[in-house]
């Protein structure tokens, strides 16, 4: 259930977390574009949906820690 408040300055939006994937590109790339794998393609897109426009998607990697999509996300060698 959303949030709520009767404080007109309190805005609601969500988060939305999901995991990385075994493949990756092996150069920098946004986090967003960075993870190859079929399954965390279909959890990303869900995710945006559910994020929606005011919410904000973060990719779980087990490389990298919390990622949220960034530009030059990535390996750099």
């Amino acid at each position: 259930m959303p949030a709520t408040s009767d404080d007109p300055s309190v805005t609601t939006s969500r988060l939305v977390v999901v995991g990385c994937s075994g493949r990756k590109k092996l150069r920098p790339a946004p986090a967003g574009q960075m993870y190859e794998g079929p399954f965390h393609r279909l959890c990303r897109e869900a995710a945006d949906a559910m994020a929606g426009p005011d919410g904000q998607v973060l990719i779980l990697s087990a490389k990298y820690d919390w990622c949220i999509r960034t530009p030059g996300f990535g390996p750099t060698t």
